[in-house]
């Protein structure tokens, strides 16, 4: 399966995500989010970018989020885990440019918007800096090691049932 394909398969399979790309086409990045947050967007809201690096014994992982705030008290975070060795060398790439182009999906898959977004230099060292160097894990996806030491319980008010995840 090539990156093209692979990116297609995650985005109509994930519910909120995003992706890296540079490929023949440019570089850019894609979101994918619901409608009422694409539509906040495009109103105005704020969008931030963070990056945390998590070591682990036995691999180094990179983390990518996006923030946004699409309501006043309650932003919004879209995480996740960069698995793949060629989104590692986009987000690189990308991280060389002054702007770059970006693409909201919606939960029916649709590119519902575009835009330009421009990357501050400061910020852009920091998050250089910050990856620079570094063999982050790339290969399977495998949440064995994250859902094991899970043992909470949520308890929610207004329903029936707690919620209980145990690993």
């Amino acid at each position: 399966m090539d990156h093209a394909e692979r990116i297609y398969k995650e985005i109509i399979s994930e519910e909120a995500s995003h992706w890296f790309i540079n490929d023949k086409y440019g570089k850019k990045i894609l979101f994918k989010l619901s409608t009422p947050t694409i539509k906040s967007i495009m109103c105005g809201c704020k969008l931030q970018l963070f990056f945390a690096i998590d070591y682990h014994e036995s691999a180094t992982y990179m983390i990518v989020g996006v923030r946004i705030f699409d309501d006043r008290i309650h932003y919004l975070d879209v995480t996740g885990i960069h698995r793949y060795q060629i989104e590692h060398d986009a987000l690189e790439s990308i991280l060389k440019e002054d702007n770059v182009y970006v693409e909201f999906y919606n939960e029916l898959n649709i590119c519902a918007a575009n835009a330009k977004m421009q990357l501050q230099t400061k910020q852009k060292r920091i998050v250089q800096d910050l990856i620079k160097n570094q063999p982050f894990y790339s290969g399977p996806q495998c949440q064995d090691s994250f859902s094991f030491n899970l043992s909470v319980i949520f308890h929610f008010e207004n329903v029936r049932n707690s919620v209980s995840r145990f690993g």
